[in-house]
């Protein structure tokens, strides 16, 4: 479990030193634009959800359609007369 909180420890430790290093060689910018597209890529990501949740229920509702089309053609289908009637 120490071993773990030590590589975590670095890894904070270099993402910081590499921050600090595009900060005094003028690239601070970059950083504060990458961030704000991170952000917006979570937006993105939430949108993508919501746009393949509403194509999963556009489908089933085409599904549907389909088959309550198949039975209304069905019902509206002359009916054929019964077997006592011929007679």
């Amino acid at each position: 479990m120490e071993a773990k909180a030590v590589q975590k420890e670095k890894r904070c430790w270099k993402l910081d030193m590499f921050s600090h290093c595009l900060e005094t060689r003028g690239l601070k910018e970059p950083v504060v634009q990458l961030k704000m597209s991170f952000g917006s890529l979570r937006v993105n990501l939430h949108q993508l959800k919501q746009i393949h949740t509403l194509r999963q229920m556009n489908e089933q509702l085409l599904a549907e359609n389909r088959a309550l089309t198949r039975v209304v053609a069905r019902l509206s289908l002359p009916a054929k007369p019964s077997e006592s009637e011929e007679l």
